[in-house]
């Protein structure tokens, strides 16, 4: 019998890195772009482009929280609703 984790396999092991690697993808473009000020946000710095690839990232699939109540589903066993 195979347990609830195990039922989850590889996918389980995705989202937890991906629901970390979105939200420091976005936190480090919103810092960076406070560094740069207004700059870093104009069509002329690569900074936009980033963050809305990172925004992009954090959205696409599941959202990060909603990935982390998954996770704590198939690790608890228990049911965990926003």
């Amino acid at each position: 019998m195979k347990t609830r984790v195990q039922k989850w396999g590889n996918s389980l092991a995705l989202r937890i890195p991906k629901s970390f690697a979105a939200e420091a993808a976005v936190s480090a473009c919103e810092r960076s772009i406070q560094v740069h000020g207004g700059t870093g946000f104009t069509w002329e710095h690569p900074l936009h482009r980033f963050y809305k690839r990172a925004l992009w990232l954090e959205g696409f699939g599941s959202r990060p929280s909603e990935l982390r109540l998954e996770v704590a589903d198939a690790v608890l066993g228990v049911p965990v609703s926003v």
